[in-house]
């Protein structure tokens, strides 16, 4: 095995939006093995040009050049990693049972885990999200379903809902997350430039505030339009 000079692509482009866009070109480093000069086997990737001022680090599987096989993706901004994508990967997209996770390292922490296709999430998965109040982790799950990168379905809500202020959380702009308004409701499901795609409201007032039970809803299910 040596380290030569590579040019890769960023998996990282095309799950963090959970879209299935074309792969982000990078520069780096690949150590490992290859087959004509491209990776081939087993190896590793450092980005170091293409990111900005974040690095990509790439362990994993390779098939002529590309991820083929188990791989684990590490994202890294000011020498901390905020973004990590594992799982089976098919020519840079993740394929098959993949996980992805979030951590802004202050007082949130997301992960996604489930089935994959092409790079899209296709199938069952789960979300979910840790918040810290008062230094004090509190955990909140939904089970959903996709199909070809879009989502069909949310059921098996779970967590204290009652103890959250308003706000918003996860990611509400473009993608997956929900919102405590000020009416006490839950709203769950895809945004898209801030507005929801598909949506659950589900009041969240007494008498489950007033029992603070932190089992929510339990197999809630209620198919999106």
């Amino acid at each position: 095995m040596n380290i030569i000079p590579s040019v890769g692509y960023s998996p990282y482009a095309v799950t963090s939006n959970h879209q299935n866009t074309a792969p982000l070109k990078v520069e780096g480093d690949y150590c490992g093995h290859y087959k004509k000069n491209l990776p081939h086997g087993h190896g590793v990737f450092a980005a170091k040009k293409g990111l900005g001022s974040d690095t990509l680090h790439v362990d994993g599987s390779w098939k002529n050049g590309k991820l083929h096989g188990n791989a684990h993706v590490i994202r890294i901004l000011n020498g901390i990693p905020f973004h990590r994508i594992s799982g089976n990967w098919e020519g840079h997209y993740l394929d098959g049972v993949g996980e992805y996770e979030y951590n802004n390292h202050h007082n949130f922490h997301e992960t996604y885990s489930g089935d994959w296709k092409q790079g899209l999430k296709d199938g069952d998965g789960q979300y979910i999200f840790t918040v810290n109040l008062a230094s004090k982790p509190h955990r909140f799950a939904f089970s959903v379903n996709y199909k070809q990168g879009e989502l069909c379905n949310i059921y098996n809500i779970h967590g204290p809902f009652n103890i959250l202020p308003p706000g918003n959380y996860g990611n509400t702009n473009n993608g997956f997350g929900f919102i405590i308004d000020k009416d006490r409701n839950l709203q769950c499901g895809t945004f898209k430039d801030t507005l929801p795609e598909y949506n659950h409201v589900i009041p969240i007032s007494p008498p489950l505030a007033e029992k603070g039970r932190n089992l929510f809803c339990k197999n809630y299910e209620h198919p999106l339009p």
